[in-house]
């Protein structure tokens, strides 16, 4: 049977994205988009062949693949866990004397759950993770003792962002992005895909090698995607005046109480700061009043204690009153997508109410007028 022609355009694969806030996508993906990713973590991780490489993660998700094109491309040794497993994933980290490794910002937060222990002692000396919960950075690397670089992409458009050696001293607990890749270019853009300047909120837009070729049947979310020559990653970024990008929050992630528009990020960034807090999802509930409000999904860490009231009194002390959430649920656990990223659509899937189980901290106001 004769081989089928392939170039460097021709479709690899449909990769679905993880869906944290909706449905997920199907990015057709081309030989030429897997080459530029394994060929861009392998320089971005400074891969050489006495490294191991680990992944965690399940192979339907992205990063496993990309990870066994890096290592291929480096000579590098890759492991491959059967999944991410925070009560022995340091212990394997430590067994196999992995020096390298990616994970999402969430992994970390787990793994501090977890007491301390001889396997923490181990040969790791770089991580590179998506969304490095900003409090506990330092802490994150005093522990473990390797660095922990920033590093943002997307199964749209492949890593495009990173946290440099030599900037990172400076970033540590900043919650920097770093600066764009040699590979792409980045803006940050207004409604009207005007770039803005230095210091102001706005979209994240990218152009350059290695993005997908659009949506799997969706024609119409490939060319919202895709406007005026610049892929719409859907967050929202600011650029320092040295070039450095900072996310803010999605777009979609935005909650619109009354005439008010509240980023989840903010609030998520100051309620870990808390020393009680480990891990926590803010997101938008109905309010027949306001269209929509605030509600904060906790989960503490081992031996410590808050109350939804004490949290309240921690955030509003930091952010603007009508940021702060009204409701409150302290919880064991939150749902998470195969990539570790807390699924917010699930947060409230097979309760009858936002209200069970729920704090109330915020009451409803009643109208003054008089009739």
């Amino acid at each position: 049977m004769a081989a089928a022609a392939t170039t460097p355009g021709s479709l690899a694969n449909i990769q679905y994205t993880s869906g944290t806030t909706g449905f997920p996508k199907g990015c057709l993906l081309s030989h030429r988009y897997w080459q530029r990713m394994g060929a861009a973590a392998s320089e971005l991780f400074a891969l050489q062949e006495r490294d191991v490489l680990l992944t965690a993660q399940p192979h339907s998700y992205i990063d496993p693949q990309w990870n066994v094109i890096a290592a291929l491309r480096s000579g590098c040794h890759l492991l491959l866990l059967d999944d991410f497993h925070p009560s022995t994933f340091v212990r394997s980290v430590a067994e196999w004397r992995v020096t390298v490794f990616y994970c999402l910002g969430v992994m970390p937060t787990l793994l501090l759950k977890q007491p301390p222990g001889p396997w923490d002692d181990n040969a790791l000396e770089r991580v590179f993770c998506s969304a490095i919960p900003a409090a506990h950075h330092r802490e994150i690397e005093a522990r473990w003792g390797a660095r922990w670089y920033e590093v943002f992409g997307m199964t749209e458009s492949g890593v495009n962002i990173a946290v440099s050696p030599a900037d990172h001293d400076a970033l540590v607990g900043t919650g920097c992005l770093g600066r764009p890749m040699w590979h792409v270019e980045a803006m940050v853009v207004d409604g009207d895909g005007r770039e803005l300047p230095a210091g102001e909120v706005g979209e994240l837009v990218l152009r350059g090698l290695g993005l997908m070729d659009g949506y799997h049947d969706d024609p119409a979310a490939t060319a919202e995607v895709f406007r005026e020559g610049w892929l719409h990653t859907g967050d929202l970024a600011v650029r320092d005046p040295d070039g450095l990008l900072y996310y803010t929050s999605r777009r979609k992630d935005m909650i619109r109480r009354g005439g008010e528009n509240i980023a989840a990020v903010e609030i998520e960034t100051v309620l870990v700061g808390h020393e009680a807090v480990l891990e926590c999802a803010v997101a938008a509930v109905p309010d027949p009043d306001l269209g929509e409000e605030a509600k904060a999904y906790v989960v503490l860490r081992p031996g410590h204690r808050a109350t939804p009231q004490e949290l309240y009194d921690f955030a509003r002390h930091r952010i603007a009153p009508f940021k702060v959430p009204r409701y409150w649920q302290i919880r064991e656990s939150l749902p998470h997508t195969a990539s570790e990223r807390v699924a917010k659509h699930e947060l409230e899937a097979g309760r009858a109410s936002v209200r069970d189980d729920t704090v109330d901290l915020r009451p409803r106001r009643t109208s003054s007028r008089r009739h």
